[in-house]
């Protein structure tokens, strides 16, 4: 019974620190009588001190109180609050990774650029010392954007983008904005329930994008 197992390490503990302070107490004594015996009583104190320090022979009763202390259903109130976080946590999580899976199907239906816009691209990347990468045309997006990390896609609308808006994208992946908003939105998942820090997250990102739009 968990209960039984419970006392049972306790008395096993209490017992056996008794025997070793006992044992100590003879073995380093300046009485005559006691050092006469120090020799038996030094292997003895040993084997005490190891027996005080092992595990009771009771101890899975100890682990199973343990477990079915945690184990069952939310009691108090606190339990329930903390079920709600982590489910919070969950539903947050699983938006944003739903959201970024359902973009990158939405981009399997772009189609790749003209010559004329790879070559403004190209253009702009060795102007400014930046690394190129993927473009396709998407349509009925109302600005361009980067999406990806390991491979990622600069996605531009149908009427295609001027320099400077290529400029400001080719930034955001220069500085790997794409892996920092992943990075935010775990943060924003994790402490959901914290309207001061999401505030502190819209301005991250806010701050991502002056920055680059500074550099343009």
């Amino acid at each position: 019974e968990p209960g039984k197992g419970g006392a049972a390490c306790d008395k096993s503990m209490e017992f056996s620190s008794t025997n070793a302070g006992s044992f100590l107490d003879s073995a380093f004594s300046s009485d005559p009588e006691k050092a006469a015996g120090r020799q038996t009583f030094a292997p003895l104190a040993v084997r005490s001190l190891g027996r005080a320090f092992s595990p009771p022979s009771d101890s899975g009763g100890c682990l199973r109180t343990v477990s079915a202390e945690l184990s069952g259903a939310p009691k108090s109130a606190t339990d329930w609050l903390f079920v709600l976080y982590l489910a919070g946590v969950l539903f947050c999580l699983a938006r944003y990774f739903l959201s970024y899976v359902f973009l990158r199907l939405l981009l399997r239906r772009g189609r790749p650029v003209s010559e004329r816009q790879q070559k403004q691209i190209t253009d702009v990347c060795s102007r400014y010392g930046l690394t190129p990468c993927r473009a396709v045309i998407l349509n009925g997006i109302p600005s361009a954007f980067v999406c990806g990390v390991f491979s990622p896609v600069l996605v531009l609308p149908e009427k295609g983008a001027d320099d400077k808006i290529l400029l400001h994208e080719l930034l955001h992946l220069h500085s790997m904005d794409a892996f920092q908003s992943i990075l935010w939105s775990v943060c924003r998942s994790i402490h959901w329930c914290n309207p001061f820090l999401q505030y502190v997250f819209n301005r991250i990102g806010n701050d991502m994008e002056s920055l680059c739009d500074q550099r343009v």
